[in-house]
């Protein structure tokens, strides 16, 4: 921050500088926040308490979008309080910016939350989301590189291309479409097809084996229990 150049020491560069650790970090969170059940094989007791199981998926989706909206003024803050150090130390003034960039802060993170729960749901692996979430998008970038006839179609579903141009480039209708698109491949489509193969269907724990909604008394014990215990 001492060192650069008075122009390039701003609130802007500072604040955008901030936001790849934390997207890096949050959609990791998020799916492991969402898969915890499977993961853990904790999924019977959980769904046993709360057997509607998009009130618990909507619940964690709040709590990590507040965590994402956390994580955004955080690093507003302290680019705010390092903007104000810099001015001190060399530059002639502080410089701010626009509320624009801090608006596309916020939005950047909290999508690459729902993407990191539309994962997670759709999956319900920790490690599977999250080597989906690193590694898919990059792959596709390389078979696009290498086919010609994927070029023009991956611009639109490239989710890290997409959406690291709300970290500083110029968004016009064309670069909001591509944010729209990717986003809906990336987290709208999973988060459907998860409701989607929920619907009608009883849950299951991550053995696969049926929340069993018939319930019987265990011998020699007290409450219901599945059926199948």
């Amino acid at each position: 921050m001492i060192a650069g150049e008075p122009e390039e020491v701003d609130f802007g560069s500072m604040l955008l500088g901030a936001q790849v650790p934390i997207a890096v970090l949050l959609p990791v969170l998020a799916i492991l926040a969402v898969t915890s059940e499977w993961t853990h094989r904790t999924a019977l007791t959980t769904f046993a308490l709360v057997p509607n199981r998009a009130r618990v998926m909507l619940a964690k989706t709040v709590a990590m979008l507040v965590l994402a909206l956390l994580a955004a003024a955080a690093s507003i803050v302290a680019a705010a309080a390092g903007n104000v150090v810099a001015a001190g130390t060399g530059a002639d003034q502080a410089h701010w910016g626009s509320a624009a960039t801090v608006g596309r802060v916020v939005f950047f993170q909290v999508l690459m939350v729902l993407t990191g729960v539309g994962l997670g749901m759709l999956l319900l692996s920790a490690p599977q989301a999250i080597v989906v979430f690193f590694v898919a998008p990059t792959l596709l970038v390389v078979v696009a590189s290498l086919v010609d006839v994927l070029a023009k179609p991956a611009r639109w579903i490239d989710l890290t291309g997409t959406t690291t141009r709300l970290l500083g480039d110029p968004m016009d209708a064309r670069a909001w479409g591509q944010v729209a698109t990717s986003v809906t491949v990336w987290a709208v489509l999973p988060i459907v097809l998860a409701r989607c193969g929920s619907t009608g269907a009883t849950s299951n724990d991550a053995s696969g084996r049926a929340l069993a909604p018939v319930r019987r008394s265990r011998p020699g014990s007290r409450g219901p229990w599945p059926a199948d215990w």
